[in-house]
């Protein structure tokens, strides 16, 4: 689905476009004049997210052609008390579609890939309000140790 299209206007991809941030995040967007591009993606079956991504990784292939594009990593259903194998899954769905990703854009597109993810598990374990002073977190739960692992990359 898309929206807001002039054939020059920037386009963007939002993935969890139905979550909090991306949902503001279209809104925004739309606002601001870009053709803004959601997904319904089957995040229940593993290989079928896979493949549904790689669908639309395609079809967005084509929008961006010869415009700024923004692809929103906005997905992502771990919360405090999300077990470790629910995690991994997810893990291995962003890394299979970052693969994809780095395979289809060209040289010299103008393209940004922005991960939004809650630091709310990063710093659960922190005591203190975090400061510049004190910025390595203190993760006491599984999602912020891959909130950790994902913005160290």
């Amino acid at each position: 689905m898309t929206s807001g299209a002039h054939p020059q206007a920037p386009v963007a991809w939002v993935v969890g476009a139905g979550g909090l941030v991306g949902r503001h995040l279209v809104t925004r967007l739309r606002g601001e004049g870009w053709e803004v591009m959601t997904s319904r993606v089957p995040w229940a079956d593993e290989a079928a997210t896979v493949e549904t991504l790689a669908a639309e990784l395609a079809r967005f292939g084509g929008l961006r052609a010869g415009r700024p594009w923004l692809l929103a990593w906005c997905a992502g259903a771990g919360v405090v008390a999300t077990d470790e194998r629910e995690l991994d899954c997810e893990r291995r769905v962003f890394e299979r579609f970052t693969a994809l990703l780095g395979d289809g854009v060209g040289d010299g597109e103008d393209g940004v890939v922005l991960l939004a993810s809650s630091a709310g598990g990063l710093y659960a374990g922190s005591e203190g309000p975090r400061s510049p002073r004190r910025p390595r977190p203190s993760r006491s739960w599984p999602t912020g140790a891959r909130s950790w692992r994902w913005r160290r990359r």
